[in-house]
C-alpha cells in the first residue's frame, strides 16, 4: 500500500532495479555523489534480521563457506561460519532486494541461483527482482532477464519461494504473482535459467478460474521423484508428485497426492535414504497450522503425525505457529536417520520417531524451563554434509547454529546486518553514542557505543517510531505495532508501558512535542490521538475523527517546532479500507486542548489522487510556513514543497536527477547543515528512498538537483532520518542493513558541481566543473587501479576565487589498463581538502600486457599490468647477454609491481624485462640510468 504505483496498483519493483542498474553505470562517470556526509555502520552486531535463505557452500569441504539471504537485506557470504564467523555483503546482487531461497547445482558447484521475494504475505513482504545466477562460484552475477522485466514469464517470478537445481542441472522454481491469475505456480528451466516453462498452474481471466498459482515447495526425494506444494488462489493446497525418468518434472507428469483435508500453505521434506517417506507441515483451512502428514508409499496414503501443544512463554497453545502457519512454517530431516525431524513455527520441535511423539527444543523467550532461547519464526534448516546433528537454522532473528541436534545453540549474527528498522531516534547530547530504533520482529534497541557494536533489547515485539525527550533526555519512548508505548523515566535504561489502544496501522507514524510533553500518533480510522503529559500522569484522548472517511488512517505526524500546540497530520489510505482514497492533510492548533482547531489543507491533483501515500512531514525549524511532503509511491511526483502554509504545493522531485523510487522520510536541514557544501535560507533536504539516501542543497522548483549521498552505507532501503544539531549528526533507519550514522562535515570553500572522465584516443580525458570557489589552493588528481590505493598523478591550480562556473580538465598521459579509478581532492589555502565521487573508466576486452611507468629507470622499476593477473607469476632481468641479473614473484591480483632493485650491481645500460604470467610471456628493454 505504500508504495504501489496509484496507475496500476501494483509494487513495480522492477523500476528500482532499473535505478539502481542506472546508479551503478553512472557511479563512477556521471554521478555526483556528496562526500560531505559518509556513513559509519552501526550495527547492531549481535541481532540479525529475518532470514529465509541459507545454503552450504558444497565447494568447501571444511563447510565454513556459507552463503545467507537478507529479506530485504541482499545476499551475504562467509567463509568462517564455524569459528569467528564475519560476515559480507555479496556484490553484484541489489543490497536492498528481499533474497528467499538459495539453491547450488549436486556437481558443478560453482553454479548457484539466487530467488527474491518474498511470496508468503505477510503484511511487509518485499516483492522480488527474480532470479540471480552465477556460474563461478559468486565471483559474477547476473540477474536472469527471462523472469524480470523483459522476460516473457515475468509474472511468474515476482515472489520466488524456493529453487531447487536437479542432478541434472535443470532449475525449478516454485512462484507467485501480485496477482492470482497473472503468474506463478511451479516453474520449470532446461538451460540454466534461459527460459522457464510452467508445469503446474494457471492463469485465467478470473482468480476463480486460475489454479494451483501459489508455488510454495519444490522437492527431490531420495531416487529422484518430485514432489511440489501449491495453492489454487481459492486457498485449497496441493501435494503433487512427478515420477524420476526421462520426463521428469514435465507439464502434465505430475499426478495430485494430496491427503484428505482442507489446507493452504504446505511445506514438505523427503526422506534422505528412503524413495517413498515424506513428510508435510501444513496451513489449515484459516490461519492456524493444519497439522502434520506422513506418507510411507510415495503419496498413496497418508497419516497423521502431528507436533501438538507447546510452551508459549509458559503457556499451552495448541498451536505451535501461534496462527501464522502461512508465515513461519518449516520441515527438516536428519541426513542419516528419517525418523529424526525438525518442524519449525514459532520455535523449533524435533520428533525422533517418524512424528509419534515431539518435543520443544527451542523457546523465543522465556517461561519454557531449560530449554535454548533462539529467536522466534524458524523459516530455514540447513543441514552440514557428512555432520547429520549439525545445521543452520534462518528464522526473524537471522541464523542460529547446533552441533548437536539442537540440545544448544550458537547466534552467529556478528556482522550479518540484516536488521529492518522502522524507526530511529537519538540522544541531542553532542557526542553521545545513544540512540533508539525500532525493528521488525526484534523489538526496540537500545545503542550505546561507538562503532558496530552489540545493542540491548529494551522492549519487545515488532518496534516502531521511537522518541527521546530533546528538552529532558531522561525521558524516552519506544512503540509496538499499533497504538502501543513504552516509557523510560530514567535515560533509556529500563521502560514500561504506558498506553496500549487500537489502531489501524501495524506500523503506526507518531511524532513528540518535546517543548509540551505530548505525544500524537494515529488511533482508529480516521482519528488522531495525542496522550497528555507524557512525562508525568499519562491522559491519553481522541482529537477528532479528522478525515473524511473510514478509508482513511494517519500515515504521517509532524509537530510544528515554531507554532506552539500546532499538529500536522496526514491521512492516507488504511490499513483495512475497503477501497483506495486520495490522501488528506490538515494541520490542528490547540492540539493539547478539549477544543483543537482543525485547518484542511487543499491539495494539487499531483498529491491527491487515489492510492497515493503521504509518507513524511517536514516543517522547517524558523518559518512555520515551510512546508516539505514525501510520497512513498512508485509513479508519482514523490517530493512537494509549500511556502505559504500549504496554500499552494510546487513538486521538488525532478524526475531527470531522482529516479522513480518511493520515498519515505523526507527532512529539512538547518542553514550550515548543507550535505553539498552550500548555505541556503535551509541548508538543504535529506531524503529517505527505497535507494538510499539522497539530498540536494537548494530547492529550485522543478530545477531541483537531486544527488545520491550513499558513501559507506549502499543503495539501501532507508525508513527515516534523525538529525542532532548539536554536533551535526545524522542518524538513518534502514530497513534490511541496520542503522546508520554520519556526521556532516563543515563546508569547504569549492562547490564541485560535476567531475567526469571519458576516454579520447585510447587515453583518458578527466573534466571538471567549479560552481563556486573561495580561497581555493589547487586540485590534486588522484588515480588507483582498485578502486582503494591511490596515488596523485597531478596538481592543477584552482582559481582561488570564483562567484561563476568554471570548468577544468587534464588528459591523462599514461597508458589505459581495464580498470581505470580516478577521483579528484579540492585544496583549499589552509590545505583542508574534500574528495570528488570516483570515477572509474573501464576498457572493455582489455588485453593483458605489460606497461612501465618511468622508463629509463635509476634503482627502481614500476611495472603495471592491463589485467590484474589471475594467478602468481614471476618477473626476470637479464641483461643483453641473457644472463640472470634479478627476479622477483609476482602475486595473485598485484597489478602494480614496484620492484626494488639490489643497489651497487647494475651498471647503466639496456636490460631486458620479462613477466612471465598465466602460461604468457610478455617482454620489453629497459634502460638503467
Amino acid at each position: 500500500m505504500n508504495t504501489l504505483d496509484p496507475a496500476t496498483k501494483e509494487v513495480p519493483t522492477e523500476r528500482l532495479k532499473a535505478a539502481e542498474d542506472l546508479l551503478a553505470s553512472q557511479s563512477m562517470n556521471e554521478r555526483i555523489e556528496s562526500s560531505n556526509i559518509i556513513w559509519q555502520e552501526r550495527g547492531p552486531s549481535n541481532v540479525g534480521g529475518r532470514t529465509r535463505a541459507v545454503l552450504i557452500d558444497k565447494s568447501d569441504g571444511t563447510g565454513n563457506t556459507v552463503w545467507a539471504g537478507g529479506v530485504g537485506g541482499g545476499l551475504w557470504k562467509t567463509t568462517n561460519f564455524k569459528t569467528t564467523c564475519t560476515w559480507t555483503q555479496v556484490a553484484g546482487i541489489s543490497a536492498s532486494t528481499a533474497v528467499t531461497c538459495i539453491a547450488q547445482h549436486p556437481s558443478t558447484f560453482g553454479v548457484i541461483y539466487v530467488g527474491t521475494g518474498e511470496g508468503f504475505s505477510n503484511i511487509d513482504a518485499i516483492r522480488g527482482f527474480g532470479v540471480y545466477r552465477t556460474l563461478d562460484g559468486g565471483t559474477n552475477w547476473t540477474l536472469l532477464a527471462s523472469t524480470t522485466t523483459g522476460g516473457a514469464s515475468v509474472s511468474n517470478f515476482y515472489f520466488v519461494n524456493k529453487l531447487l537445481v536437479y542432478t541434472n542441472g535443470d532449475v525449478y522454481a516454485a512462484t507467485r504473482s501480485n496477482f492470482c491469475n497473472t503468474g506463478g505456480g511451479i516453474m520449470k528451466s532446461t538451460d540454466q535459467g534461459g527460459t522457464w516453462a510452467r508445469v503446474i498452474g494457471t492463469s485465467a481471466g478470473s482468480c476463480a478460474a486460475s489454479a494451483d498459482a501459489y508455488g510454495f515447495d519444490i522437492e527431490m526425494s531420495f531416487s529422484g521423484d518430485l514432489y511440489a506444494a501449491t495453492r489454487t488462489p481459492n486457498s485449497t493446497g496441493k501435494i503433487w508428485k512427478s515420477l524420476a525418468g526421462g520426463t521428469v518434472g514435465n507439464l502434465g507428469t505430475w499426478a495430485n497426492v494430496t491427503p484428505a483435508g482442507t489446507f493452504q500453505r504446505i511445506e514438505l521434506a523427503c526422506s534422505p535414504t528412503n524413495n517413498l517417506k515424506i513428510y508435510a507441515l501444513t496451513q489449515g483451512a484459516a490461519s492456524a497450522t493444519g497439522g502434520t502428514r506422513l506418507t510411507v508409499d510415495g503419496g498413496a496414503s497418508w497419516s497423521t503425525v502431528d507436533v501438538g501443544t507447546w510452551c508459549d512463554q509458559g503457556s499451552s497453545n495448541p498451536d505451535f505457529t501461534r496462527n501464522q502457519a502461512w508465515y513461519d512454517l518449516i520441515l527438516g530431516i536428519k541426513p542419516t536417520d528419517d525418523a529424526t525431524v525438525y518442524a519449525g513455527g514459532v520455535d523449533i520441535f524435533k520428533t525422533t520417531n517418524s512424528g509419534t511423539a515431539w518435543t520443544q527444543i527451542t523457546q523465543w523467550n522465556a517461561g519454557c524451563g531449560a530449554v535454548p532461547v533462539v529467536h522466534a519464526d524458524i523459516h530455514a534448516f540447513e543441514f552440514f554434509p557428512g555432520s547429520p546433528d549439525e545445521f543452520i537454522v534462518g528464522c526473524d532473528g537471522g541464523l542460529f547454529y547446533t552441533t548437536n541436534g539442537g540440545t544448544s545453540f550458537t547466534n552467529k549474527n556478528n556482522g550479518y546486518n540484516v536488521t529492518q528498522y522502522y524507526g530511529v531516534a537519538i540522544h541531542p547530547t553532542s557526542g553521545s553514542n545513544h540512540m533508539l530504533g525500532g525493528a521488525q520482529d526484534n523489538g526496540s534497541h537500545r545503542f550505546s557505543a561507538a562503532g558496530i557494536n552489540s545493542v540491548t533489547t529494551v522492549t519487545g515485539g515488532d518496534g516502531a517510531f521511537c522518541h527521546i525527550d530533546t528538552d529532558n533526555p531522561l525521558f524516552q519512548f519506544t512503540s509496538f505495532t499499533g497504538a502501543t508505548f513504552s516509557r523510560s523515566t530514567d535515560g533509556g535504561t529500563s521502560f514500561t508501558f504506558i498506553i496500549s489502544q487500537a489502531a489501524d496501522r501495524f506500523i503506526n507514524p507518531s511524532d513528540y512535542d518535546a517543548a509540551n510533553d505530548n505525544m500524537y500518533y494515529g488511533g482508529a480510522v480516521r482519528n488522531l490521538r495525542r496522550a497528555l503529559t507524557i512525562t508525568g500522569v499519562i491522559s491519553s484522548a481522541s482529537i477528532t475523527n479528522i478525515a473524511s472517511s473510514t478509508n482513511h488512517s494517519v500515515s504521517a505526524v509532524k509537530v510544528d517546532p515554531n507554532t506552539a500546540h500546532r499538529v500536522w497530520a496526514a491521512f492516507s489510505t488504511a490499513d483495512g479500507a475497503a477501497a483506495f482514497v486520495a490522501p488528506e492533510l490538515y494541520f490542528v492548533d490547540a492540539a493539547n486542548s478539549g477544543a483543537p482547531v482543525v485547518t484542511t489543507i487543499t491539495l494539487p491533483a499531483g498529491i491527491a489522487t487515489s492510492g497515493n501515500y503521504i509518507s513524511s512531514i517536514d516543517i522547517e525549524t524558523g518559518n512555520a510556513a515551510h512546508i516539505l511532503l514525501t510520497l512513498s509511491n512508485y509513479g508519482v511526483n514523490s517530493v512537494w514543497e509549500s511556502t505559504n502554509t500549504g496554500g499552494t504545493w510546487t513538486s521538488i522531485e525532478n524526475g531527470s536527477s531522482l529516479p522513480d523510487i518511493p520515498v519515505r522520510w523526507g527532512k529539512f536541514l538547518p542553514a550550515g547543515f548543507s550535505p553539498n557544501s552550500r548555505v541556503e535560507a535551509i541548508g538543504g533536504i535529506l531524503l529517505a528512498t527505497e535507494l538510499g539516501v539522497w539530498s540536494t542543497n537548494a530547492v529550485a522548483g522543478g530545477g531541483t538537483v537531486w544527488v545520491v549521498n550513499n558513501t559507506g552505507m549502499g543503495n539501501v532501503r532507508t525508513d527515516m532520518i534523525h538529525l542532532r544539531t548539536s554536533d551535526n549528526t545524522i542518524a538513518v533507519a534502514t530497513h534490511g542493513r541496520g542503522m546508520f550514522t554520519g556526521v556532516n562535515s563543515p563546508a569547504l570553500p569549492v562547490v564541485l558541481a560535476e567531475f567526469k572522465g571519458t576516454i579520447q584516443n585510447k587515453k583518458a580525458l578527466l573534466q571538471w566543473k567549479t560552481a563556486s570557489e573561495n580561497n581555493s589552493k589547487h586540485f590534486e588528481l588522484e588515480k588507483s587501479l582498485d578502486g582503494i590505493n591511490f596515488r596523485k598523478i597531478a596538481t592543477i591550480a584552482a582559481a582561488g576565487n570564483s562567484s561563476s562556473i568554471r570548468q577544468y580538465s587534464y588528459p591523462d598521459p599514461e597508458a589505459l589498463v581495464e580498470m581505470n579509478y580516478y577521483r579528484l581532492r579540492s585544496v583549499d589555502i589552509d590545505d583542508q581538502s574534500k574528495l570528488s565521487n570516483t570515477v572509474l573508466l573501464k576498457v572493455p576486452g582489455a588485453v593483458q600486457d605489460m606497461q612501465l611507468l618511468g622508463n629509463p629507470f635509476k634503482n627502481n622499476l614500476i611495472i603495471r599490468f592491463v589485467r590484474s593477473p589471475e594467478v602468481t607469476g614471476e618477473l626476470r632481468l637479464t641483461d643483453m647477454a641473457g644472463r640472470l641479473v634479478a627476479k622477483r614473484a609476482i602475486g595473485q591480483g598485484e597489478q602494480l609491481v614496484e620492484w626494488k632493485l639490489p643497489t651497487g650491481t647494475m651498471s647503466s645500460g639496456t636490460y631486458v624485462l620479462q613477466a612471465f604470467i598465466n602460461g604468457q610471456t610478455y617482454t620489453s628493454k629497459v634502460i638503467k640510468e
